[in-house]
């Protein structure tokens, strides 16, 4: 991997269009031939244990945000209790559409198509496409 001035690792061949949001850059892994398009935000929170791990030849459209913290149901009185984080993974060869949100704890397979304005909540298996609120299983591919 190699180690850009900005904090991010990568294999070769990223291509990161402007306007990304990087808030633990350190925490994000790239693979080789990744395409970021404008404005996506890369999201891992305060903790030093999730991170968010980008295959080979994954593209993504515009708006994509990656979410890793979440926090626990609190009380009445703040129902957003203690803060946890999570890993986030993409496979080799995914495409994600525009303005897609990735949740935490979620890894997304080889092969994958996730479509445009879907909300991943869970994980998604290899060679599969996914869409919508929240994404569904839409079909296999070859």
């Amino acid at each position: 991997r190699i180690k850009p001035t900005f904090g991010l690792s990568y294999k070769s061949n990223l291509r990161i269009a402007r306007d990304c949001f990087f808030d633990r850059p350190d925490c994000v892994f790239f693979g080789k031939d990744v395409f970021v398009n404008r404005k996506c935000q890369f999201h891992v929170g305060a903790s030093n244990n999730a991170k968010i791990e980008i295959g080979d030849s994954v593209w993504m459209g515009m708006d994509v945000c990656f979410v890793c913290p979440t926090h626990d149901i609190g009380t009445p009185k703040q129902r957003a209790g203690k803060a946890t984080y999570y890993n986030i993974s993409v496979g080799d060869g995914t495409w994600i559409g525009a303005r897609c949100t990735i949740l935490p704890d979620v890894k997304i397979g080889k092969g994958c198509i996730i479509a445009a304005g879907s909300v991943v909540t869970n994980d998604v298996p290899n060679n599969t496409m996914y869409g919508g609120i929240p994404a569904k299983l839409i079909k296999t591919l070859n």
